[in-house]
């Protein structure tokens, strides 16, 4: 508004269209337009995302009309919040599956890696980095403040089967695991899983009696050399030759031989051979073997040992040499030892003449048990025969022969009762019931003077036995003097 002022300061009126001069004396509307239109332009908000803000809410704020001079101030806000941010965070499980070598443990195949991942969102802050809680659906708005329910799987939850590969043209056996197993897998399972399946060596065994036996799975193999009969088989010798010291051959060599055999065992994978230990296809043993006899000769080695032999022992060759004997003189004949003859049979025992002079042995009677006290006997009566009772005096008085000698006759001493009890005279003669029986002696035969030298056997009559003894060499001697001539006959 223009306002127009008298010098003394009083104002006079309001110029409203720039001449100068008092248009209206009401200052109301005196107001004039400064500017091409009455509006406030359209403002648009700054962009404070660099500071950790988010957009404003009013982005803009839009242009407004000034109707007149008495619309009143405006003052718009317009707000920012701090910055979030869509934070993703992730979980790989993973199951690794390795084929290895059971005995050098080296990779045989390929491995299978296998994944499955699990992620949720986070809302942050982005000034200040606080979680304000979990995006589910990926609008960008919190959905939970629960971290543990915020994962959600990306794809599939599980691990697959996978069957382990057929590896029996490379010479292996079966894997311990022919398929491994399918496998759900959570959140909270281990980060990494490793599964080992495992591959043992096939081998098969070559003896020499199967050289070439079928691999099962590969029967194309093809077999070293070194598992041929040569290498499983070895046949040790022992060559005996017999001759004379000139080199001249006596008779036929002997050839002795013991054979061993043994398996060698092949790993396909490597090819490597493994042999067993040698045994003896029968024996291990060489026979002893007796040098044959050679007239006017003597060898050197009667005969050739037994010997036991094993894969490793060398051949031999045993030469047994025979020397020639000189020519032996005559040999004198040996005179005849009649005392000492040959005794290629032995002749038979001549009868041994009977021991005529050599009485039995009386046999001992039996002890009785003891008999009853018997009754007080009778007395005798005195025999009326006094050269009997001289008898009798002369057998029970031992002085009466030759001083220190007993001239008691056995057939005496066998008359008199050796035994309480009981009779050993003969039938007819008186015994007494006391138990200590008598029987009559016969008279003394008297005696010559050779009849005083010459002992009487008892009983038989037989003279001692110094006669005896000759009778019995002489018979001896002329057995043996028969039995020389006819020898000396044959």
């Amino acid at each position: 508004m223009l306002t127009i002022i008298a010098h003394d300061g009083t104002i006079l009126g309001y110029d409203t269209d720039g001449d100068g001069q008092v248009d209206t004396q009401t200052a109301d509307e005196a107001w004039l337009l400064v500017g091409s239109a009455p509006w406030f332009e359209t403002v648009k908000s700054p962009d404070l995302s660099s500071d950790g803000y988010a957009v404003p809410d009013l982005k803009v704020v839009p242009e407004q009309m000034v109707a007149g001079v008495n619309d009143k101030d405006v003052t718009i806000n317009v707000y920012y919040r701090l910055a979030t941010q869509a934070v993703t965070e992730y979980q790989n499980k993973r199951r690794v599956i390795t084929y290895i070598d059971r005995q050098t443990h080296q990779s045989v195949a390929a491995n299978v890696q296998q994944l499955v991942v699990y992620q949720r969102t986070a809302i942050i802050e982005k000034k200040t980095g606080k979680y304000l809680g979990y995006d589910l659906n990926g609008d960008g708005l919190i959905d939970t403040n629960q971290a543990d329910r915020a994962w959600t799987v990306v794809g599939r939850n599980q691990f697959d089967a996978v069957a382990s590969p057929d590896l029996g043209a490379k010479g292996y056996n079966d894997p311990d695991l022919k398929t491994v197993a399918s496998w759900v897998v959570a959140v909270d399972d281990t980060d990494l899983t490793t599964v080992m399946v495992t591959y043992g060596h096939r081998t098969i065994t070559v003896t020499p009696s199967d050289p070439n036996p079928i691999a099962p799975g590969n029967p194309n193999i093809v077999f070293p050399d070194e598992s041929g009969e040569a290498d499983l088989t070895h046949t040790v010798t022992r060559t005996i030759h017999y001759v004379y010291g000139d080199g001249t051959q006596v008779a036929a060599s002997v050839h002795q031989t013991v054979r061993f055999q043994r398996s060698v065992t092949i790993d396909l994978v490597t090819g490597q051979m493994t042999y067993q230990d040698w045994v003896p296809v029968t024996t291990a043993t060489m026979a002893s073997v007796i040098s044959p006899i050679v007239a006017d000769a003597t060898a050197t080695l009667a005969t050739v040992a037994a010997q036991q032999v094993n894969a490793t022992t060398a051949d031999q060759v045993v030469t047994v040499v025979y020397n020639q004997l000189p020519d032996q003189p005559d040999q004198p004949d040996q005179p005849d030892q009649p005392s000492q003859p040959e005794q290629p049979d032995q002749p038979s025992q001549p009868d041994q003449p009977s021991q005529a002079d050599q009485p039995d042995q009386p046999e001992q009677p039996d002890q009785p048990s003891q008999p009853d006290q018997p009754d007080q006997p009778e007395q005798p009566s005195q025999p009326n025969r006094p050269d009997q009772a001289n008898g009798l005096g002369d057998a029970l008085n031992p002085a009466s022969d030759q001083p220190g000698t007993s001239n008691v006759s056995r057939q005496e001493s066998n008359q008199v009762r050796t035994s309480s009890g009981v009779d050993t005279s003969q039938p007819g003669t008186t015994k007494s019931t006391s138990g200590i029986g008598w029987v009559s002696a016969q008279p003394a035969t008297p005696r010559g003077p050779k009849q005083g030298r010459t002992k009487v056997l008892p009983q038989t009559d037989e003279q001692d036995n110094q006669l005896s003894l000759w009778g019995v060499i002489i018979l001896a001697l002329s057995s043996v003097l028969s039995w020389v001539k006819l020898k000396q006959r044959d």
